[in-house]
């Protein structure tokens, strides 16, 4: 522009800012904003809007809220699309309350709330887990006026899944359909989640039913869902693949696991599921011809076990896995997107990572992460509780309480035992060996030996905690400075993984106590 004979003003650089806004070149548009004052050009509500717009596609909520506030000080009136794009900036990371802040704002500046207003400060909701504020937006919408639509509903019942309120999805389900709203592939895959995670798999195969009754194609989301309903019953379950297949899609990996658990739960036996599960392999073979396995690495240094398809890493505490998979891959000499942790290890957990070398979507990979969604895999832990005995050294027992997992505003999980929201887990423990509390007389220490029969996030940690044994150092869900025994090292460390490699063949990987755990064993008097 600063090339052509007419001189940019306030008319076309704001068109500009706004067409750029609308064509989705959202860092464009901030940038032309940004040029005006340089230029002598008036700032105006369409540029603000514009420039609000764009930090919100970019999650940038402070910028979006700073802009907001400053059209005040240019003498420019806010319109309703500034609040709503600065209420869409809120809602990536979370902050519902200034979203409904600025909701609850708009009456007070003359504007009428639309439905966009509304729905964005129900997404807001819920992405900050608060689906009872999401509900009482929708019948707040009635003494506004403005009518629900199909995406209120569909953000309601969303809302609702993710609290596990089953019976709440249903009844936004079934509102869309008196409103006579279209009810589409996203909503009815919404509720069957919340019915899913409270296993009622009969609701979930009737609202499959409806789907098709309504003419609405079942997406591979749907039928994850359906699948994961259907852990105790296994012929629905290989009903529902044989469904997918007749719709013309092939399961993957997360599928075929789902109707392997099924299997196991009602007593099929492992055998069974492994029947299913190779001729799963040849339909992904025949569908994406196998491409050579990676050559298997030379076992030394953080490398403990390689197989075809496979390594085994020994992974230290106080790191991530994708940091350990970014050396591995530095290692290799491979790019870091053509390798693939079968599972994960908390951040300040150590012990053995099984990462796939196969091509993602290969046959090899899909096999291979099956295993893990059917709990195939056999993996044991090892670790240090406090409290009281848990019985004679050789006693077991087991944990089945479920669990919900919140995402944490500062970041990370927090996982907590809920009857309502939480979903199945089970873990069996063995007593290995005993040791006295000098601190608490009348508790022990107990190193254990943890076997997760189930692969929810923290899951051996909270169950531990729920038993009142929670484990030596912590942080999360343990006694900190109350604990027997102080120190920052969480005492929890994978020591076995067994599963098939991509050849079929059983391996199995071991990595021993390191020595900072150790030197904590050595350090106490045995019982």
């Amino acid at each position: 522009m600063e090339a052509a004979t007419t001189t940019p003003n306030s008319v076309t650089l704001n068109s500009a800012i706004s067409v750029c806004e609308k064509g989705g070149q959202w860092a464009r548009a901030l940038d032309l904003f940004e040029q005006l004052p340089g230029l002598q050009v008036a700032t105006d509500v369409v540029s603000f809007t514009g420039a609000i717009n764009g930090c919100a596609r970019v999650s940038s909520w402070q910028m979006a809220l700073c802009l907001l506030w400053s059209m005040a000080d240019a003498s420019v009136s806010p319109n309703i699309r500034s609040y709503n794009g600065a209420m869409a900036a809120c809602v990536a990371e979370g902050h519902w309350e200034l979203a409904l802040h600025l909701l609850w704002l708009l009456p007070s500046e003359s504007l009428d709330l639309n439905a966009i207003s509304f729905n964005t400060a129900m997404n807001a909701c819920d992405k900050g887990g608060q689906w009872q504020a999401a509900l009482q937006l929708m019948d707040a919408m009635t003494a506004y006026r403005p009518q629900p639509t199909a995406v209120s509903f569909g953000t309601a019942i969303s809302a609702a899944s993710s609290a596990g309120r089953w019976e709440v999805a249903l009844q936004g389900l079934c509102g869309m359909a008196a409103a006579r709203l279209p009810q589409d592939v996203i909503a009815f895959t919404s509720a069957m989640d919340a019915c899913a995670g409270a296993n009622h798999w009969e609701a979930v195969l009737r609202l499959l039913e409806d789907m098709e009754s309504h003419a609405l194609a079942p997406n591979s989301q749907t039928f994850g869902a359906a699948l994961g309903a259907c852990i105790r019953s296994w012929e629905s379950a290989l009903l529902l693949l044989k469904k997918m297949q007749n719709c013309q899609m092939v399961p993957d990996a997360l599928h075929v696991g789902s109707a392997l658990e099924a299997l196991r739960q009602c007593g099929c036996g492992e055998s069974a599921s492994w029947h299913l599960l190779t001729s799963f392999r040849s339909l992904w073979e025949a569908e994406t011809p196998a491409a050579p396995l990676a050559k298997s690495p030379a076992v030394g240094g953080c490398i403990i076990g390689a197989a075809p398809g496979l390594v085994a890493l020994n992974k230290p505490p106080d790191v991530s896995t994708e940091s350990v998979l970014a050396d591995l891959a530095q290692q290799l000499q491979v790019s870091f997107a053509s390798l693939g942790a079968l599972s994960r290890l908390d951040h300040p957990t150590s012990g053995v990572l099984p990462v796939c070398l196969a091509a993602e979507g290969s046959g090899a990979a899909r096999w291979l992460q099956a295993q893990f969604a059917a709990r195939l895999v056999r993996k044991e832990y090892r670790c240090l509780c406090e409290g009281p005995s848990l019985g004679q050294v050789g006693s077991m027992g087991q944990v089945d309480r479920p669990l919900f997992t919140d995402e944490l505003k500062q970041g990370g999980e927090r996982t907590s035992v809920d009857l309502v929201k939480g979903r199945r887990a089970s873990t069996e423990y063995e007593v290995l060996h005993r040791y006295r509390s000098k601190k608490h007389p009348a508790e022990e220490l107990m190193l254990l030996c943890a076997r997760p029969l189930t692969g929810r996030t923290h899951q051996i940690r909270v169950h531990l905690a729920s038993l009142g044994r929670p484990i030596l150092g912590d942080l999360s869900y343990g006694l900190r400075s109350k604990s027997a025994l102080p120190t920052q090292r969480l005492f929890l460390h994978c020591f076995r993984v067994q599963l098939r490699d991509a050849s079929g063949s059983t391996f199995t990987a071991e990595a021993q106590l390191p020595p900072d755990l150790l030197q904590i064993l050595q350090s106490l008097t045995a019982l």
